[in-house]
């Protein structure tokens, strides 16, 4: 499945993995597929939830996330445009 948001990315999900791509808006682990931990049902309109593997590793990136002290990464995306199946 393919989900496009208003801020430009595009979330590619599969079973287990995920990937973000957003060419003016880099987030650390972009365009590397990541373990997918758990996801909510994508809604055009709505924002959406995307837990995966730790990417702390990375440094830092999301606001209250720290480099190296987190188990999981946890992203609300802006507003979903476009699910493609």
């Amino acid at each position: 499945m393919i989900v496009r948001t208003e801020s430009g990315s595009c979330y590619e999900i599969t079973d287990f993995h995920v990937r973000r791509t957003n060419p003016t808006i880099p987030k650390r682990g972009d365009d590397v597929w990541q373990a997918l931990l758990s996801t909510t049902t994508p809604v055009v309109g709505e924002s959406m939830f995307v837990v995966m593997d730790s990417l702390a590793g990375l440094g830092p990136d999301d606001v209250g996330t720290t480099a190296g002290h987190s188990s999981v990464t946890t992203r609300r995306t802006s507003r979903v445009v476009e699910v493609v199946a």
